[in-house]
């Protein structure tokens, strides 16, 4: 018989191993790096600039109690009053006022004089606040020539404390008692000449004159039909061949009596002093072109008389002790 062959037996089939995962890496962590120092910064630094020649200097041609100067450069008056009203109806006074000061682009301020001005006698200590700062007087006037009264007047040169913005004054001395108050005669106010330099301005002289502190009201024999005459001289003046203008600013000026106002005997009008700018102060400007071309001094005339008001029988009495002439060259 046929041998029976015998059965191959299926491959058993190698299991499939499964894969070993491989190990995932620890990060390496990044190292830190220290800040590299570096030096200070150093302040920028600016060329200086090479020095300019000042456009406005003090005028060859002086006059005592007269700031003159002459270039290309103008002038501002600003000023304001801490009296709430000019006559009794209110005695109080604001503790302090502000203006403010603008001057044109591109220019520098070369002089800037305060002056203020209260009733009463001179206050031993006669310092007043600009804008924070504590200011003494550098030169004071009185006057005492109506009794009972004295009123006093003070100016200082702050050009050091003042740039373009507002100007504030306070703290100035005055006495607003019943010996004041009842006449209508109590106030406190002041004003600030500023004079600037500006290359895109015509050459010009400018005398700033702040020393006449005289009451214009008579010390006795009041009439109806007299004139009280008071008048004040700003001189060096020569050379003008262009436009000419004057500030005046006066103190105590009230609007319910009134004066006579000349300027080289040119009429200008009755009453244009009335506290026009605030209680008690004045800062009008007049254009004196033809006085300017024709004569080597500018006089200020006030004329006052006695008139029936509604307090009574009054004069004008006011001080106008800044005076500022300006005229092209």
């Amino acid at each position: 018989p046929a041998p029976t062959p015998s059965p191959t037996p299926a491959p058993t089939p190698s299991p499939t191993p499964a894969p070993t995962p491989s190990p995932t890496p620890a990060p390496t962590p990044s190292p830190t790096l220290s800040p590299t120092p570096r030096p200070s910064p150093r302040p920028t630094q600016f060329p200086t600039p090479a020095p300019t020649a000042p456009l406005v200097v003090p005028s060859t041609c002086t006059q005592s109690g007269c700031m003159n100067y002459e270039g290309s450069g103008d002038y501002v008056t600003i000023g304001n009053s801490l009296s709430f009203d000019e006559d009794r109806e209110n005695c109080n006074l604001r503790s302090s006022a502000s203006d403010n000061l603008d001057i044109p682009a591109g220019s520098r301020i070369v002089k800037a004089l305060l002056y203020w001005s209260g009733s009463g006698s001179l206050p031993g200590n006669n310092r007043v606040l600009l804008n924070g700062n504590s200011i003494s007087a550098d030169r004071v006037y009185t006057d005492s020539s109506v009794s009972p009264y004295t009123f006093y007047g003070s100016e200082a040169d702050v050009t050091s404390f003042i740039q373009e913005g507002t100007i504030t004054v306070g703290s100035i001395p005055a006495d607003t008692s019943n010996t004041y108050c009842t006449p209508n005669a109590a106030y406190a106010a002041w004003t600030m000449v500023v004079v600037y330099e500006n290359a895109s301005l015509p050459r010009a002289r400018i005398n700033v004159c702040s020393d006449w502190f005289e009451f214009t009201f008579p010390s006795s024999n009041y009439q109806y039909g007299i004139v009280y005459e008071y008048d004040s001289k700003v001189r060096c003046i020569s050379g003008a061949n262009g436009s000419g203008k004057t500030t005046i600013v006066t103190f105590e000026s009230d609007s319910y009596k009134g004066e006579y106002f000349y300027i080289n005997d040119v009429y200008y009008g009755d009453n244009l002093f009335k506290g026009s700018t605030a209680p008690n102060l004045d800062i009008n400007e007049f254009d004196i072109t033809t006085q300017v071309q024709s004569s080597s001094y500018i006089e200020f005339k006030f004329q006052t008389y006695l008139t029936y008001t509604v307090w009574g029988n009054a004069i004008e009495g006011l001080f106008a002790p800044v005076r500022v002439v300006y005229y092209e060259i």
